[in-house]
């Protein structure tokens, strides 16, 4: 197993142990002393760390989670800032949370051309359709980022129709150095990028489709709305963290309009690196202190 992989998450109990690493090439993790390793794009082990909280040992402990590129964002702004830079005049997003992390395979706020036509705020599943031939077992668990349009999977959902924008303040890289601890949670650090320490309102440039299929074992095949965002070559600052990818990112209205309504052959022009000074480097949001150390196995386990 390499141990240089962004660790998601480490379950113990007594000398049985889970160790999980997901990332945008592989997952791998550990059940006792055996390994298991698959090849997934944009995937993580969200499944297996449900499967075992749900079943878990009495005295089970959840110590740590974190995710890949760009596996993990953070906004905290209001409904209405969202309507405003869109336009978007329908929003049946609901009660946005004042600051909401979002993970994979969970439901995030997005900003949508809907199929009547209607620009709306919507709340959709983070994780594209997977190309069928890297779909593993039972459930497909989504691609979270898509770098190359030009692949027949994603041709289909290049449209308008199927194009929508992400609302986000800041979004986290993992460190690419091993047993790189934060002080305050006591697992692998974060990394946090947003446009200035203020964090105001960007979008990352996504695609959207209805799919039907199995999302979770558990819950089995289900109609879904689901999506993605586009990623791209790294700028300087992003590079030395992940040196492969960063988010394709849409800074001012003109952009995100021209992301909603262009064709593509003038729309891809913005998957290109953010210049080098758009973003800064800021300290993680208070949502993610989940883990403190010295924290109770019963609030660990909530968090969950």
């Amino acid at each position: 197993m390499n141990l240089g992989a962004p660790t998601l998450c480490t379950l113990f109990r007594s000398n049985w142990m889970i160790l999980g690493a997901g990332g945008s090439e592989h997952r791998s993790f550990w059940y006792g002393n055996h390994r298991a390793h698959e090849t997934l794009k944009g995937s993580i082990l969200l499944e297996c760390i449900e499967q075992l909280v749900s079943n878990r040992p009495q005295n089970f402990v959840a110590t740590g989670r974190l995710v890949a590129m760009c596996d993990l964002y953070n906004l905290t702004t209001s409904q209405e800032a969202i309507r405003q830079w869109t336009g978007a005049l329908r929003d049946i997003l609901g009660n946005l949370e004042p600051s909401t992390d979002i993970y994979p395979n969970r439901p995030g706020p997005v900003v949508r051309n809907a199929l009547d036509g209607e620009r709306e705020v919507a709340n959709l599943l983070w994780g594209m359709p997977t190309p069928s031939e890297r779909v593993k077992g039972k459930a497909d668990y989504g691609t979270t980022n898509i770098r190359k349009p030009q692949y027949t999977h994603w041709q289909q959902y290049l449209g308008v129709e199927h194009r929508c924008v992400v609302p986000v303040t800041s979004f986290a890289e993992p460190s690419p150095k091993d047993e790189d601890k934060d002080p305050e949670t006591g697992i692998q650090r974060n990394f946090w990028f947003a446009l200035n320490e203020d964090r105001p309102l960007f979008f990352f440039a996504g695609l959207w489709t209805p799919w039907q299929g199995v999302r979770k074992v558990k819950d089995g095949p289900g109609d879904h709305e689901v999506y993605g965002f586009m990623t791209t070559d790294p700028n300087a600052l992003i590079k030395p963290i992940h040196e492969k990818a960063m988010p394709v990112i849409l800074t001012t209205q003109e952009e995100t309009e021209v992301w909603l309504t262009a064709p593509w052959s003038e729309a891809r022009g913005l998957q290109r690196p953010a210049p080098d000074d758009a973003l800064v480097i800021v300290d993680k949001p208070a949502t993610q202190v989940k883990f403190p150390l010295g924290s109770t196995p019963g609030d660990q386990l909530r968090l969950l």
